[in-house]
């Protein structure tokens, strides 16, 4: 069996969206509890030009080298009712009792952008193709209004390992809503470089 290792320091994070996205794309503000769950945390700050769309939760758990470490987030997601530049001020938030303060930025909101629907089955090759020679068709892509669709999705970061190393697992549910084509997902993900059984 594998020996665990205490956890590292514990400490809590604000990171602030992108500095430009189109009308259409949603702006987060997320917070983040290392190694201590989250508890307790202040209320969002509001954005002028901007309404409160909702909010969703991440965690991961790390164990590297029978190190352990792990994370919470709570992402809150703000949708612009126009384009233009809106500043969002510095602010100050208080999560888990620890007081952390952003600077705050300028947001540039472009006009929105279509959304191309992916071909779900284009990652895969017809095994008859090279057979009988014929070329593989590259599939076509149209740009679609995106409608209510949810999905999970698992990855991983590498295709082949030795016994021993680590590894990306991240499991992601994703909702994709037709009023505001925004979408939302929550992702678990775990890195893990216990040895692997053999059989």
């Amino acid at each position: 069996m594998a020996k665990l290792h205490p956890l590292q320091a514990q400490q809590v994070s604000i990171e602030l969206g992108p500095n430009q996205i189109p009308q259409n794309q949603a702006f987060t503000i997320t917070i983040t509890s290392h190694n201590e769950q989250l508890t307790d945390y202040d209320r969002f700050p509001d954005i002028p030009g901007f309404q409160k769309i909702g909010t969703s939760s991440q965690s991961s758990t790390n164990v590297i080298n029978g190190r352990v470490s792990m994370s919470q987030s709570i992402v809150q997601q703000y949708q612009a009712q126009k384009p233009g530049k809106f500043v969002l001020p510095a602010f100050e938030m208080t999560v888990n009792g620890k007081k952390i303060s952003s600077p705050g930025k300028t947001i540039t909101v472009t006009e929105p952008v279509q959304q191309r629907a992916n071909d779900p089955f284009g990652m895969f090759d017809d095994p008859f193709d090279s057979f009988f020679g014929r070329p593989r068709q590259q599939p076509q892509y149209d740009f679609v209004e995106v409608q209510d669709a949810s999905f999970f999705s698992l990855l991983v970061d590498k295709e082949h390992i030795y016994v021993g190393e680590g590894v990306n697992v991240q499991l992601a549910f994703s909702y994709a809503n037709r009023i505001n084509r925004l979408s939302t997902s929550v992702a678990i993900s775990m890195n893990s470089s216990t040895p692997l059984s053999k059989r």
